[in-house]
């Protein structure tokens, strides 16, 4: 290189060297030579600056640097002289860009101190930290020099920027390295202040801190709590907390350590302190010490009190005088006892003086004991003679001997109970205390006996006895409760009895028994228990408190009385209440809708143009009488059988014709709903000995009740076959099932399923009743099977076969008449006979009438019909009047539609329903026209 050549403000440097020889055409900076001044004395300016520095100039941020900087960034160089910043230093330039755009395009400026960046130096990235400046280049050298102000320039963007580099990772690394050393100085100084405070606050010796003139306690442990009564003293002055200390010397004598820093250590001094509050206080005696603690200013802030109390040293010490007077006095004290014998001992055991209470107790006098007649030997029976040597051996051992009993002697010769407690005063000399218990064994006597009695008495009760004790635990449960519940007393004990009580009794059984205890009170309360067999027993239980002395209460002793059947009882009770009321609803409701056709046809005969219907009429009046006969003939007939008047003409009678009989007499039902029935009879005779009009009436019944509660176009099967001795009759529908609730009480009186469906809520519940009641009479059985709702029904009818033939009668059947169709008034009611007589009623008043049979077909025909009011049965089968008319009243373009139930329901619930659903009008059947004409008349 000629330095010759190089120009001056690129000398005195190795890097200025290198940027000299540096091909600067692909940085777009050009020949150095072509360099702006304000560059040039930029680079010049880098190059003699002790510390790293380096420029970015232009739009690219081209680097030049100095060899400081150089030597900071390891691998960097030389590849980075002359690149941009960018490319040398992708992994920071998330950091720098916006630094760059700031100085450049507003002429800002940054310093960043120990700023921790993530670089590649080395080949490896690390994190190191650094302090950086970043300032604007002025565009012109010579305006600065001068000190011309160039506004034109500070407007537009700076030509680079000037960066000072200085890297503080040591120091950052150092100070880390302090501030962990720090904490652990920190942490192990908490350490040895919360050893401090814990042998601070466990310190058998009181420790307290007082601070500044005020003597405010800072801290107090337990055992200065103690001292002087658990009160609050923290943040408080030392007299002011104590005020019964205000005279004692402490006061001086800790404002003179305060004053002087010296400490101060006192014995046996006197304080008063009330340790208990509200009691008097009390003079106690303390070794103590007052220590100031000196305060890094040199001051003395804080004193630390410390000290033992010695009250009773103290008070034992002033004691020692009169040591002998009182040993003295006590033993006198002690022989002069009238409850307690006394009695002292010699090192061999002997007696050698005894109080009048022991010598009353023993039957001895005081010339006894002069005479010597007072020995232990002689006192003790001699099976009780083990068990003083136990006594004496472990008085020799540990000086003293555990309480016990045995029987002594009296002097003539009587037993009677002793409590011996035994002590020995010193090497020569023992003393033993003795109180007679003999009316205490009396009683623990009595009672052991009062208890055999009663285990005895329990044991021998068929009631389920037991016994509780005060907590609630079990202490006693005679057999009878054990072969219950197939469990030992152990497994009961003390409280695993709760687990044989059913989960829905338990709280309130055991809330029940805890007040009983609480209060010591009189306990009943009816409970299910689990037996042997996992069956459930309900139990009235009784119990009373159980005192085994005045006032001793020790728990309750109760029984428990199996009321199982009288439950199963009273539900079989409430059960049958509950059908009567719901036949007498249905009775009702049954009645009510044959009475509304009847009452509604004679309204239309009695008007003056009513003469022409009544050929149409007369045969509706007759199909209702005739319906209502046979509801009454069914409860005539069910009272009949129950009562036992009803006698049967029992003849030998062929199945096969009985069961023709009554295929005929259902036929019209079966035909009405288009069911397919398919019959299949046993083609050998099944005679049996019965009456057979009897017999047609239960399959009549069975065959009915399968068409009525069969949808449309069903099936109905009916099968007789022989099986053994019997003749078996199945009749089986595809219908709507029996719910499996329902099987068990089928047959009961009045048993009928509340629930929508084909033909649901019709009848009175006693035909099945009546199909039971003749079969079993004639010695036969009826079951019912399902597999539950719409599942169909299966009833098999079992009759014993008889040896004789005979042929039975056939019935007419019952014919039914199709029901006709009917102002903008709308009929809706299931029963055709009592729409169509309703709608020919109105439409005799001029009225323009639609009638239908069902909820759905209603819901159907509003829209396009668009009636001014309804009349509407409630009682349909499948959507209810209810629930129609709950679906009218969703619709806001029927609001004006007059709603009126006309139904055979008629309980004040009933009318609540109805109501709530969104009827206006609520009307019973038979209907009072006049009523009815009424509503409409004002609509």
């Amino acid at each position: 290189m000629n330095l010759v050549e190089m120009p001056g403000w690129l000398r005195g440097s190795e890097m200025g060297e290198l940027i000299f020889d540096h091909d600067w055409t692909e940085s777009g900076l050009g020949p150095i030579s072509t360099w702006p001044p304000n560059l040039k004395f930029a680079v010049n300016t880098i190059l003699l600056m002790p510390s790293a520095a380096l420029l970015l100039w232009g739009p690219r941020h081209i680097q030049i640097y100095n060899d400081n900087y150089r030597d900071l960034i390891g691998l960097k160089h030389p590849g980075g002289l002359g690149q941009p910043v960018s490319a040398c230093w992708p992994e920071v330039w998330n950091f720098l860009a916006p630094i760059c755009e700031g100085v450049m395009q507003r002429r800002e400026s940054f310093i960043f101190n120990d700023e921790p960046l993530l670089v590649n130096r080395t080949g490896t990235p690390e994190e190191a930290f650094f302090r950086l400046t970043y300032s604007p280049i002025p565009d012109e050298i010579d305006s600065f020099s001068c000190g011309a102000s160039n506004t034109a320039g500070a407007e537009a963007s700076a030509p680079g920027i000037f960066v000072t580099v200085s890297e503080t990772t040591e120091i950052v690394n150092e100070r880390a390295g302090e501030a962990d050393r720090a904490r652990l100085r920190e942490a192990l100084q908490a350490k040895r202040i919360q050893l401090l405070e814990e042998v601070f606050r466990n310190s058998p010796s009181f420790l307290y801190v007082l601070r500044g003139p005020g003597l405010v306690f800072e801290l107090a442990n337990e055992a200065y709590y103690q001292l002087v009564g658990h009160r609050k003293l923290l943040g408080r002055p030392l007299f002011e907390a104590l005020p019964e200390a205000v005279e004692d010397y402490c006061r001086r004598q800790l404002a003179k350590v305060m004053a002087t820093g010296k400490p101060f250590i006192g014995w046996e001094l006197p304080i008063t302190v009330i340790s208990d509050p509200g009691q008097p206080p009390e003079k106690r005696f303390i070794d103590a010490v007052y220590l100031p603690l000196l305060e890094e200013d040199g001051s003395y802030e804080y004193v630390l009190g410390h000290g033992v109390d010695v009250t009773d040293h103290v008070r034992k010490r002033e004691k020692t005088e009169q040591a002998l007077f009182e040993t003295e006095r006590r033993f006198r004290d002690a022989l002069e006892i009238d409850t307690v014998g006394v009695i002292f001992l010699d090192k061999d055991g002997q007696i050698t003086e005894a109080n009048d209470a022991f010598l009353e107790m023993s039957g001895f006098s005081r010339e006894d004991e002069r005479a010597g007649l007072l020995r232990c030997d002689e006192l003790t029976p001699p099976e009780w003679m083990a068990t003083t040597l136990r006594a004496g051996e472990e008085l020799k051992a540990t000086g003293r001997a555990t309480p016990y009993e045995k029987e002594l002697f009296r002097k003539d010769g009587s037993r009677w109970w002793a409590l011996i407690a035994a002590m020995q005063l010193n090497k020569k000399e023992g003393v033993v205390y003795i109180i007679d218990i003999t009316e205490r064994k009396r009683v623990e006597q009595n009672l052991r006996e009062s208890e055999a009695r009663f285990r005895a008495m329990a044991e021998a009760s068929p009631a389920l006895t037991w016994q509780v004790n005060a907590r609630g635990d079990l202490v006693y449960v005679n057999q009878r409760v054990m072969d219950m519940v197939g469990m030992t007393l152990e497994e009961l004990l003390p409280s695993r009895w709760r687990s044989v009580l059913h989960p829905d009794d338990e709280p309130g059984c055991l809330a029940a028994i805890e007040q009983a205890l609480l209060n010591r009170t009189r306990f009943q309360y009816r409970v299910r228990a689990r037996g042997r067999g996992g069956e459930w027993h309900w139990l009235e239980s009784y119990a009373l408190p159980w005192f085994t002395g005045p006032d001793e209460y020790a728990g309750h002793v109760g029984v428990s009385i199996d009321i199982t059947e009288a439950v199963k009882a009273e539900t079989a009770l409430r059960d049958a209440d509950l059908r009567k009321d719901e036949f007498l609803a249905t009775l009702a409701h049954e009645l009510r809708n044959p009475l509304a056709p009847i009452a509604n046809a004679l309204a239309v005969i009695a008007r003056p143009e009513g003469a022409a219907a009544v050929p149409h009429l007369l045969p509706v009046i007759n199909r209702q009488v005739n319906y209502m006969i046979r509801l009454v003939d069914d409860l005539l007939e069910i009272s009949r059988i129950t009562s036992g008047k009803v006698e049967l003409r029992q003849a030998p009678v062929d199945l096969a014709v009985v069961l023709h009989n009554a295929v005929e007499a259902g036929r019209p039902q079966i035909d009405g709903k288009e069911h397919k029935l398919s019959v299949s009879i046993y083609d050998a005779p099944l005679i049996v000995y019965a009456d057979a009009v009897r017999l047609e009436q239960v399959f009549t019944n069975l065959l009915n009740n399968a068409a009525r509660y069969t949808g449309q176009r069903g099936q109905i099967g009916l099968t007789a076959h022989r099986e053994a001795d019997n003749a078996v009759v199945s009749i089986r529908d595809n219908g709507i099932g029996i719910l499996a609730g329902m099987l068990p009480r089928l047959f009961d009186m009045f048993a009928q399923e509340r629930r929508n469906g084909v033909g649901t809520q019709e009848g009175l519940g006693i035909g099945l009743s009546l199909v039971y009641r003749l079969v079993k009479m004639h010695g036969g059985t009826v079951e019912a099977r399902s597999e539950g709702k719409d599942r169909g029904s299966e009833f098999i009818v079992r009759l014993p076969l008889a040896a004789s033939v005979i042929q039975g009668e056939m019935m007419e059947p019952e014919k039914t008449a199709a029901a006709p169709t009917g102002l903008r008034i709308l009929v809706v009611d299931d029963n055709h006979d009592a729409a169509e007589v309703l709608s020919m009623l109105l439409e005799s008043m001029g009225l323009d009438v639609h009638s239908v049979d069902s909820g759905p077909a209603a819901l159907a025909a509003i829209p396009e019909y668009r009636p001014n009011i309804i009349l509407m049965d409630i009682g349909m089968p499948g959507m209810d009047g209810n629930e129609v008319a709950r679906r009218i009243r969703e619709q806001p373009q029927f609001n004006d539609v007059k709603l009126i139930a006309l139904t055979g329901w008629g309980q004040e619930k009933d009318r609540r329903l109805s109501h709530e659903s969104g009827f206006d009008y609520h009307l019973t059947k038979p209907v009072n026209f006049k009523v009815l004409k009424g509503l409409i008349d004002a609509f």
